[in-house]
């Protein structure tokens, strides 16, 4: 069976330009996303995360896992930005 059934991914068109470094602040820096890079540190490495990796693998059901790698690195190698999502 496909191990990436009901899975989609789409390429954006690369019509970006450069920013210059000196009309555009680094959005990175300050406080609000220090505060947001210590919750997301927390929240990684707490028990509850542990608990969603382990219901994930959970609904995921038995799969090919050397099948599923596969499609995955063809799919990010095929993309210059790729974004992968699930629902349950």
């Amino acid at each position: 069976s496909d191990p990436t059934k009901g899975a989609w991914s789409f390429q954006i068109p690369s019509t970006h330009r450069k920013a210059s470094a000196l009309s555009v602040s680094d959005p990175t820096k300050g406080p609000v996303p220090e505060v947001a890079n210590v919750i997301q540190n927390v929240l990684t490495n707490s028990p509850l995360n542990k608990g969603k990796l382990l219901l994930v693998k959970f609904l995921a059901g038995p799969y090919d896992e050397k099948a599923t790698r596969a499609k995955l690195d063809e799919i990010i190698v095929s993309s210059p930005v790729v974004m992968l999502s699930f629902t349950t």
